[in-house]
């Protein structure tokens, strides 16, 4: 993903959005294909699938940076924070599920994979482990 060709400097606002800075593009642009990595060693190669895996990609919103599988919405990034959170239909963003940060150098995008379905609260921890909310 680029910056927005809109947007006339990295790291503007725009009325009230924000415009993603050239650090917070490398990590989306690093993120994507390691997100791909892992769908195409989970869900095809290890379960034998022949049909070719679903595309990953994104696209940036005012606030939100869309990440997608196939013709789907499934997490949302905070372009302020680089926080990812699980989505409750396209474009609804549900703060109760953190998968974790974009811009964090550590961050595993096999969680992804992991946490696309996974129901409830919850929030992942930078070590790997998982904290599920109790009401």
């Amino acid at each position: 993903m680029t910056i927005p060709a809109n947007a006339t400097q990295a790291g503007q606002m725009e009325g009230n959005g924000f415009t993603p800075t050239e650090s917070q593009c490398a990590a989306f642009d690093a993120l994507l294909p390691l997100w791909q990595e892992a769908v195409n060693k989970r869900h095809y190669v290890s379960e034998g699938y022949t049909h070719p895996a679903d595309q990953v990609h994104g696209h940036y919103g005012k606030k939100y940076a869309r990440l997608d599988i196939g013709g789907s919405g499934a997490f949302m990034v905070e372009i302020g924070t680089g926080s990812i959170f699980a989505i409750k239909g396209y474009g609804k963003v549900d703060l109760k599920k953190n998968v974790g940060n974009a811009y964090d150098p550590n961050f595993d995008a096999a969680v992804l994979v992991r946490d696309r379905f996974r129901h409830g609260r919850f929030t992942n921890h930078p070590d790997g482990s998982y904290a599920k909310d109790v009401l």
